[in-house]
């Protein structure tokens, strides 16, 4: 009960519950977007681990909506299919930033610094201790339990032997990974304090298999250099280099006759491959139509320098995104939810134009529980002949014998709808057709600025396919 007495944890009690009573209900997507947004993740992580945690952020929800459009959406699934994946997220490495970047050697494969520090070089991973071996025999396999080296048969000591050079081998590669990141400088620790200090007779305790006896012994032939590095006792550390003659060596020639001979194989596989032709993108439904109706005009600067910083597009961005995450959220929480990182008037008057619209009760509908924000959708279209589209539908509303396709488009009404609005929709409604087969499929257009919503008939939608398919045979 000490939550009743610290606030700290009343709140983390407050988060957990909520969530926890949320597990069984929302997808993967929701689930975390409700922790990352309306329970402040986002910002705690970006405060305590800075900007590089966007990546792996935003990776994680990527991972969340793909999963969402292939399985079923709950969120124990998803947390197998992570667990099982071995996925990484790898980050470029900026330049110019003032800051030290602490990583293994595992996260810094394929990334470079000017200058590489390996702090910890004596210790030895830690071994695999189990007792537990698999034995081949003549009837298959067999477990056999040996806890003590010295009691172990020959055949557990081979195991265990072959185990410890592959654990080593392991060892090594991440040394190779670790020195070949530094570009001009390698500084190599090696703290020789408590169990690795020296015995009293002088003798090294640290491992011949150690990292940093590994690269002393690599540099017997270097020679000793000065460093702009200083100790704790104030005085320079010695470095030590390793010059070269400056002649390239000659590498062979893998592919010279004298340096391979081709094996014996089936003559066809010696055939060269057959042109199967360039794979064709799949098409993207909002760029059907090469009348974009779209506003290009921006909208004026906050900067008294009277730059421009907003156009249309990204106004455009900003309510497709207010609309996807505050939509799930308490009415009363949106407004504080939604200003986070806003700092701009237009920005701001944005957020009152989205918290608006979902205020108003002629299109609860659309946003209630149930329904699903920023639908991916993928596959060959009949109508297009075949031809593969791929997007992503803003709102999908599925009820019992009904679909609702709502997508989003901000500025002022078009009248009639643009046709590039028309085949758009067009497209997402025969798609969503043939995955609800037995359901009558409804594709709207929300102006988000008005509001007002605008319905595609089916025989508008029929007809604006057929000159979407004829313009897409004109061009080839």
């Amino acid at each position: 009960y000490r939550r009743r007495e610290e606030p700290a944890l009343a709140e983390a009690f407050k988060i957990l519950d909520d969530m926890q009573g949320q597990a069984d209900f929302l997808r993967p997507y929701e689930f975390l977007d409700r922790a990352l947004t309306l329970h402040g993740a986002r910002a705690r992580f970006l405060g305590r681990l800075g900007v590089q945690s966007e990546d792996p952020i935003d990776e994680l929800l990527s991972q969340a909506l793909a999963f969402e459009s292939v399985e079923t959406p709950t969120l124990q699934a998803f947390v197998e299919r992570i667990d099982a994946s071995d996925f990484q997220v790898k980050r470029e490495m900026e330049q110019g930033r003032d800051e030290v970047r602490v990583m293994t050697a595992h996260g810094a494969k394929g990334l470079e610094a000017k200058i590489v520090f390996l702090p910890d070089t004596v210790a030895l991973p830690p071994s695999n201790r189990s007792g537990l071996f698999v034995l081949e025999t003549e009837n298959g396999t067999a477990p056999v339990w040996s806890a003590r080296t010295e009691d172990d048969p020959a055949p557990v000591s081979d195991i265990r032997t072959e185990r410890k050079a592959r654990e080593l081998q392991e060892y090594r590669r991440l040394l190779y990974v670790g020195m070949t990141r530094a570009e001009d400088w390698l500084v190599v620790c090696g703290y020789r304090g408590g169990q690795y200090g020296d015995k009293k007779d002088g003798t090294k305790r640290i491992s011949p298999d150690s990292w940093l006896q590994v690269i002393e012994n690599g540099f017997t032939d270097a020679v000793e250099c000065a460093t702009p590095l200083f100790g704790e006792d104030k005085q320079p550390v010695k470095g030590w280099m390793i010059e070269s003659d400056g002649k390239a060596r000659e590498e062979p020639d893998p592919l010279a006759s004298e340096n391979w001979s081709p094996q014996a194989s089936d003559p066809a596989l010696m055939l060269p491959a057959p042109n199967e032709g360039g794979a064709v993108a799949p098409i993207s439904p909002s760029r059907l139509c090469d009348d974009d109706p779209t506003d290009p005009s921006p909208l004026p600067s906050d900067d008294e320098s009277g730059a421009i910083i907003w156009s249309s597009a990204e106004r455009g961005t900003l309510m497709h995104g207010l609309l996807e995450r505050l939509a799930s959220i308490p009415e009363n929480q949106r407004r504080e939810v939604g200003a986070q990182g806003l700092t701009s008037p237009h920005g701001l008057a944005a957020l009152d134009v989205v918290l608006a619209l979902l205020k108003a009760p002629e299109f609860a509908w659309m946003f209630g529980d149930g329904t699903l924000a920023e639908v991916p959708i993928a596959g060959p279209v009949a109508a297009l002949d075949g031809r593969a589209v791929s997007g992503s539908i803003d709102r999908l509303v599925v009820r019992e014998g009904r679909v609702d396709i709502v997508d989003f488009k901000s500025g002022q009404p078009h009248d009639p709808m643009p046709e590039a609005y028309q085949r758009q929709l067009a497209v997402y409604r025969t798609v969503l057709q043939e995955i609800y087969p037995n359901a009558e499929v409804h594709a709207h257009l929300l102006w988000i600025d008005v509001p007002r919503l605008d319905t595609l008939e089916e025989s508008a939608a029929m007809q604006a396919l057929s000159r979407a398919r004829q313009q897409l045979v004109s061009s080839g």
